[in-house]
């Protein structure tokens, strides 16, 4: 047959999927025309149309190809995805920029450039502007739209990723994994890490033996505190790992500590410091596992053993003396665990707010609730999580106690205060931040100083004869208090923290707009009464996260429509 029949005899063999008489046809045009290209281009596509494609072979027959005809896109077109596909990026770059020579909108040669440019060098603005003009030239190659997701989740514009990897994935037939996983890149972006794992579940079930896909829905589940759930996924990616991989066992073993599944915690950790002996956060929770375990002279051997590894690592040094304290304290060595927190105590740094939690733990063990609620409540303004859950469940009835002997020894200011013409103005409203005037801030950056005021737009207050409460982001204070000196337009008021903490005193100013609370010399808050039927829900959410009714009744009858509106 001549030239034109055996072209037509090779694309017919494709189209029907002919595989086997396109390769004797590919090879016929070779012998038949060997110095012309189109047969080297026909046995390059059977090569790569083999059940084990043979790339290597294909790369030489285009290569030959386009030694004839350099210019022709088709094999370029060809020549650049394999090159792609080989991995050998900044050749097909090289291709994908001669056929854009030749055709500035040629949508293959756009797409193809721009994934590179966003998957290999995260040049997102620029892949977005090939893209767009990829999508202008051919819109219904969606592909375009899964690169897109990805260029704009770079930038990042999210939501409208997120739109682009939905019309990607609407629009598949089959499953796509890639889809799936860009989609679970950009939720976990938006912060919705909850909506991701159905996704999961979907890749688990088309791919339920890859490791990485367990172990990274694993690690999520861990992640937002689903920890049964991420010792099922975290346990099949270490059976599933070829090769037994530390960090695999390091995560499965916090998972296991966490759900309280100590044992499984020990041998998982166990496994991870035998696999990486440096792996210090494994043996960490190893000790902790241990002391949860009531394991605590071997909690003790280790934490001897992880110090002399510290060496000059400071925040090693005092997360383990952390764990020695604990130790120390599941011994019963009261005076051996003090001595071990008040080091750290009164050292300020990371770790300071947790070595007064745990002399807290400490003093309630020994019986002392007065020294025990005085290191949980600094542990508390430290920001410490779980201080507040602590006083809560075992010194709340202390704290009670003290609030009714605070009451009860100024309750002979009740009076005074009711009288005061200053105050009664201050009475039965909801006062909240309205401006700061510092002379610590005036040589600040005006940017830091609105940051200030920025944290303090959720500081309010609300006054009565009895008392008065402070509210803002990370805390409360109730108090009484007592007049100390009065004018027309002011007062110097003593506020007396319920818990017995040491008071302050405050001068109290009335102005137009509400009144100034000021503590330290040169330096006022302003503030000024906050409409109750319009209070800004950070507000409200604060006095819902710090205070319960019962807690600040004592305000008596003053205080109760604002505390009704924001309790």
């Amino acid at each position: 047959m001549d030239k034109i029949q055996l072209i037509e005899a090779l694309e017919t063999a494709v189209i029907n999927y002919q595989y086997d008489t396109f390769e004797t046809l590919s090879k016929q045009a070779v012998s038949e025309y060997p110095n012309e290209a189109f047969g080297y281009y026909y046995l390059a596509k059977s090569l790569l149309l083999e059940s084990i494609p043979r790339y290597d072979e294909a790369e030489v027959c285009l290569a030959k190809a386009l030694e004839f005809e350099p210019n022709n896109l088709d094999y370029l077109l060809q020549f650049g995805q394999l090159k792609q596909l080989l991995g050998r990026f900044d050749d097909a770059q090289i291709i994908w920029g001669k056929i854009l020579k030749r055709d500035p909108k040629n949508p293959t040669a756009l797409i193809a450039k721009a994934s590179f440019l966003i998957t290999q060098y995260q040049e997102y603005q620029q892949g977005l502007e090939l893209i767009n003009q990829a999508i202008l030239v051919q819109p219904e190659e969606l592909s375009a739209y899964l690169y897109r997701a990805d260029a704009l989740s770079g930038l990042g514009q999210h939501e409208a990723a997120l739109i682009d990897i939905d019309l990607f994935l609407a629009s598949q037939q089959e499953f796509s994994e890639v889809g799936v996983l860009s989609k679970i890149n950009i939720l976990k972006e938006l912060g919705r890490v909850e909506a991701t794992f159905p996704l999961y579940e979907q890749i688990i079930e088309n791919a339920p033996n890859n490791h990485m896909h367990q172990f990274n829905y694993g690690q999520s589940l861990l992640d937002q505190n689903k920890f049964a759930q991420a010792v099922e996924h975290l346990t099949l990616a270490t059976a599933l790992v070829e090769e037994k991989h530390a960090m695999f066992y390091r995560v499965l073993g916090q998972a296991c500590l966490y759900a309280l599944q100590l044992e499984d915690a020990l041998v998982a950790l166990q496994t991870c410091i035998e696999l990486a002996p440096e792996e210090t956060e494994a043996f960490l929770m190893l000790i902790e596992t241990k002391i949860e375990l009531a394991q605590f002279e071997e909690a003790l051997t280790d934490v001897v053993t992880l110090l002399k590894k510290a060496g000059n690592d400071k925040s090693l040094t005092d997360r383990a003396t952390l764990l020695k304290g604990a130790a120390l304290l599941g011994l019963k060595k009261y005076q051996e665990a003090e001595a071990t927190y008040t080091t750290l105590a009164k050292t300020k740094g990371l770790r300071q707010k947790d070595a007064l939690y745990g002399l807290g733990t400490v003093f309630y063990e020994q019986g002392d609730p007065n020294k025990a609620y005085r290191f949980m409540k600094a542990a508390k303004v430290g920001h410490h999580d779980l201080a507040q859950e602590y006083i809560n469940a075992y010194l709340q009835e202390f704290v009670e106690e003290m609030k009714e002997r605070s009451l009860k020894a100024n309750e002979n200011e009740f009076s005074k205060n009711e009288a005061s013409p200053v105050l009664q103005q201050l009475f039965g409203k909801l006062w909240k931040f309205s401006d700061l005037k510092s002379k610590k801030l005036e040589d600040w950056p005006e940017e830091q100083v609105q940051n200030v005021k920025n944290t303090l737009s959720a500081f309010s207050m609300v006054l009565t004869e009895k008392g008065a409460i402070l509210v803002s982001d990370n805390k409360e204070e109730l108090l009484t208090y007592r007049i100390k000196k009065e004018a027309t337009t002011g007062a110097l008021v003593e506020f007396l923290p319920l818990d017995n903490f040491p008071s302050f005193v405050a001068k109290l100013k009335l102005d137009a707009d509400g009144f100034s609370f000021s503590k330290e010399e040169n330096e006022v808050l302003f503030l000024q009464a906050q409409d109750l039927s319009n209070v800004p829900s950070q507000l409200a959410e604060n006095y819902k996260k710090h205070l319960q009714k019962e807690s600040v009744a004592y305000l008596g009858a003053k205080a109760q429509p604002i505390l009704a509106k924001l309790l």
